[in-house]
Order: structure tokens, then C-alpha cells, then sequence
């Protein structure tokens, strides 16, 4: 299955890296020995490429990466872009326009990120204004502004009672929701801050529907946060992103292998999450960490334990390829 093999192409987050941030000296030094024999490893991410550069250098991966989901494809040993798909500039001034006062919204232009505000992702953005909302962007991330201070929480509760419950009967504990109803002074924080959250994600996935009609054959969901219906992520707040219509992780994959002339044949990918879902048809293996999200196992030749880390599938790739 791993036999002639020349490149692997691999999720940055979760994967490559674990969630700590951090990868093996033992995973490195496979990087390394798949470096000599002229196997490439490249990092496909839908982060930014001023991001990605840092981790290339931590992994010792290919100079050649797949930043934003596909969008910029770059040498970052020359310097020097290979493909780059932008999102139309209409699209991102209306978007900046219509929701700037309500949504946090960060544009990324490879080495540079601009946001429409200060927020938890960057403390030190280029603030967009109307001069430079006509720059070149390859995505538009957009996120709730996130549950902070206390005013906040009892401001939102106000709003969530007003605005009546009937998106969460079908989502919360009945007991919870029965004392939303009735006694809403005797809610514990997390309570709230669940009631808050779902109504939120509710909010962002009314957004992201508008844009999606408005602009059906201009942008695509490149990704999105976890489904806060199901499984609770308490320490997350809604978001999603997009990029242009025709910019995906396993276009980014089938373009830049071609370009290093690599057959889908001489291809494995590594993912985990909702924006790798396009890859397996641009690679021979799609392998995943048992941790994956629903859509990515289903989709995967190859599923390892994410206890085993990344290091089992390039040790079988190495191996094979001696």
C-alpha cells in the first residue's frame, strides 16, 4: 500500500503537530531520513502562510507548503509563489461591510493578517479600513466575538430571553432548558455560557447560509467549527471560513503535485478535520488519526491511533519506500 511513494502531504494541526503544539524528535528525524531519500513531506494547512512557515522550519517538512486551505501555494525556499487563488474583492468588501459590526473578520494575505478588530487570534493585526479592504486576500475567517466579562454574559442573557428559545428546545437538557424558562436568575455560569454559545452558533450558521446564497459560485466553506449541537466545545467559539469557489485542499494537492510532477500514484495525505475532506481524490492513501472528525474517517484508506501519532504512517512510508 505505502510502496513508491515520492510525496506526503500532511494537515498541520492534530497531525504533524499534536495538540500541544508539539512534534517528536523521533518523528523529525523520520522527516529527515524521508528528506534524504527524496521523499517529500509537505505541510497542506488551511493557516496562513506567515504561520506555516514556523512550523515547516520546527518539522523539518518540504520547503514547498499548501497554505489557507489550497489558496496559496508557495516555495518558501525561493520565495516565490507557485499558485494563488484570491476571493473576489466585491465579495470581501460587502462581507467586511455587512457584518464588521457584529462578527470578528480576518483576512489573510499570506505573509500579512488584517481583522476588522483585535481579537483572540492576533492582538496585533493590521486594522482593515477602506484603503486596504482592496488588497489580494486568499480567505475570510468569521467568528463570534468571544464570551469575556460578565456584563457581556448578562447582556447576551437579556437578548437570548427576549429573543424567545425555540432553536434550543431540541439541543439543551430539558431540565436546563426549564429552568432557563423559569428561573433564569438561578442559572450557574457554564449554564449560560452553554445557552449563550448555542445561540450564537445558531447566529453564524444564519450568516454563513446568506453568503452562501449570495454568493454561490464565487466563495466555498473552506472550514468551520465543531458542531455545537453535539459534542460541547467549551472553550471554543462558532467561526468559519472561506475562500475562493475553486480553492481546496485537494485542488492545492493535485496542483502542486503536478507541478513537481508527482502522479496521484506517488501520493498519501494525512488529515483529521471538516477542510481535508477534498483530499482523497487527489492522492492514492488518505490516512487519519482515530480522533478524526465523522466525515474524514469515513473517508480514509488508513486509520492509525492518534496514541501511535503521526511517526507509524511515516515509519511505514520510509520502510517501504527503502
Amino acid at each position: 500500500m505505502f510502496e513508491n511513494i515520492n510525496a506526503i502531504f500532511v494537515d498541520s494541526e492534530g497531525t504533524l503537530i499534536d495538540a500541544n503544539n508539539s512534534i517528536t524528535s523521533e518523528t523529525i528525524n523520520i522527516i529527515d531520513s524521508l528528506n534524504k531519500k527524496g521523499i517529500y513531506v509537505i505541510i497542506v494547512s488551511g493557516l496562513p502562510r506567515f504561520i506555516i512557515r514556523n512550523k515547516q522550519k520546527k518539522t523539518h517538512a518540504s520547503n514547498y507548503i499548501v497554505a489557507s486551505n489550497g489558496a496559496d501555494i508557495f516555495d518558501l525556499g525561493e520565495n516565490k509563489s507557485i499558485f494563488s487563488y484570491y476571493i473576489d474583492q466585491r465579495v470581501i468588501y460587502e462581507i467586511w461591510q455587512d457584518y464588521k459590526n457584529h462578527f470578528n473578520i480576518i483576512l489573510g494575505s499570506g505573509d500579512t493578517e488584517y481583522a476588522s478588530s483585535i481579537n483572540i487570534y492576533n492582538q496585533n493585526p493590521i486594522i482593515i479600513n477602506k484603503e486596504n479592504i482592496n488588497n489580494n486576500f486568499y480567505q475570510c475567517h468569521i467568528s463570534q466575538k468571544p464570551i469575556n466579562s460578565s456584563d457581556n454574559i448578562e447582556r447576551e442573557l437579556s437578548i437570548l430571553k427576549s429573543d424567545g428559545w425555540h432553536n434550543l428546545e431540541d439541543y439543551i437538557d430539558s431540565c436546563l432548558l426549564d429552568k432557563f424558562i423559569k428561573y433564569p436568575n438561578n442559572l450557574k455560569r457554564n449554564e449560560i455560557e452553554r445557552l449563550i454559545r448555542l445561540k450564537r452558533f445558531f447566529e453564524l450558521q444564519k450568516v454563513k447560509g446568506e453568503i452562501i446564497e449570495k454568493y454561490t459560485n464565487l466563495i466555498s466553506i473552506a472550514n468551520q467549527s465543531a458542531d455545537f449541537t453535539g459534542t460541547y466545545p467549551s472553550n471554543e467559539i462558532p467561526w468559519f471560513s472561506i475562500n475562493s469557489h475553486e480553492v481546496s485542499k485537494g485542488n492545492g494537492i493535485e496542483k502542486l503535485g503536478n507541478y513537481l510532477g508527482i502522479s496521484k500514484d506517488q501520493r498519501i495525505a494525512i488529515g483529521n478535520d471538516f477542510n481535508d475532506r477534498t483530499i482523497k481524490e487527489a492522492v492514492k492513501i488518505f490516512s487519519c488519526p482515530s480522533n478524526s472528525s465523522k466525515i474524514i474517517l469515513e473517508k480514509s484508506n488508513y486509520i492509525y491511533d492518534e496514541k501511535d501519532g503521526i511517526g507509524k504512517v511515516l515509519r511505514k512510508v520510509l520502510k517501504n519506500n527503502e
